[in-house]
């Protein structure tokens, strides 16, 4: 494994490209939200030979964005996946077998570092939004149209505002670290050169 790769428990190496695009993703949508974001920054752990990327989130949503912080925490793996993508199938094709080649993809990526907990913060906010409890098998049909729903709304986010993500993730590899003037430096120019 390189200083460029982590490896997950299941195994699977992502590459810091994969990593900087997730933490990028979590980022860019939060901004587009209503969020703040205060730093996106590599971060060293003493205890293990990761290479591990945080968003330092500032003032985050008020508890009542349940819809926001499910969308941004959808976000990251979705832009992990979509940057390890060969071909741009995610976001021209929609329907029904467009979510669940999704929905397969995030299955199969779901224990890889940062995926996992990314996923129960979505399921967590998106009971609150949608009045459902996610863990009761009677509500089975709600439950999965509900993540179907979610699944297919983040990544319309996350494909609006790919150029701003792949702009931070890019900034991320560089620098290392992307703090909230930066950011909002690029999401202008990016935001600017859409005119």
């Amino acid at each position: 494994m390189t200083s460029s790769e982590r490896t997950s428990p299941a195994g699977s190496t992502i590459s810091s490209q994969e990593a900087a695009h997730h933490e990028a993703g979590h980022a860019v949508v939060a901004v587009s939200l209503g969020g703040q974001v205060s730093r996106i920054a590599r971060c060293d752990s003493a205890h293990d030979d990761l290479d591990r990327w945080a968003i330092i989130v500032g003032d985050d949503f008020r508890e009542t964005q349940h819809l926001e912080r499910a969308t941004t925490s959808l976000a990251g793996p979705l832009s992990q996946l979509m940057s390890a993508s060969d071909d741009d199938w995610w976001a021209g094709e929609t329907g029904e077998e467009s979510v669940d080649r999704l929905l397969d993809d995030l299955r199969r990526h779901q224990d890889d570092v940062g995926i996992t907990e990314d996923l129960q913060d979505a399921w967590r906010s998106l009971s609150e939004v949608c009045q459902v409890d996610l863990r009761d098998a009677r509500q089975a049909i709600e439950r999965r149209a509900a993540w179907r729903w979610l699944v297919t709304h983040a990544r319309r986010v996350v494909t609006e505002n790919w150029v701003g993500i792949e702009r931070i993730a890019e900034e991320l590899l560089v620098r290392g670290a992307v703090d909230r003037e930066l950011l909002n430096e690029i999401l202008q120019r990016v935001k600017a050169e859409k005119r």
